[in-house]
């Protein structure tokens, strides 16, 4: 399992942050290799690998997350932020940009294409162009 990646540090409390900083580039691309693996993993009976993949996404033991499906495809940023309570339903096509902690509770459902946005950008056009997000 990959080390977590905890959200960046001003995010969590609604304060500025530069996206493109080495660590969370990285952190980043990390979340992108696994959801190409998911995305692109075949359907299973029993949904074993790809709750596998889930596990390392949100960097969480596989057995925390037994009754836990997401359709593919699944976008995120990190994945690391997002923190999924038992019983959880998404269909196709959702997308959790999780700059900042997603948090999602018991006996959830999605439907298709559902998408969570709980960060923003900076609105001026010099916060803007130097990557600057909340």
């Amino acid at each position: 399992m990959s080390s977590y990646v905890p959200p960046p540090p001003c995010a969590t409390n609604n304060g500025l942050y530069n996206c493109m900083q080495p660590e969370l580039v990285e952190a980043r691309q990390r979340a992108r290799e696994i959801m190409y693996r998911y995305n692109t993993s075949p359907p299973t009976r029993d949904g074993r690998e790809r709750r596998e993949m889930l596990a390392e996404l949100f960097c969480v033991p596989v057995e925390s997350i037994p009754n836990v499906y997401i359709e593919p495809p699944l976008y995120v940023d990190f994945g690391s932020n997002i923190k999924v309570a038992s019983d959880f339903y998404a269909n196709y096509n959702t997308t959790i940009l999780d700059c900042a902690t997603v948090i999602i509770g018991k006996r959830v459902l999605f439907g298709p294409s559902v998408s969570l946005y709980p960060g923003t950008h900076g609105i001026s056009v010099n916060l803007a162009w130097n990557a600057r997000m909340r």
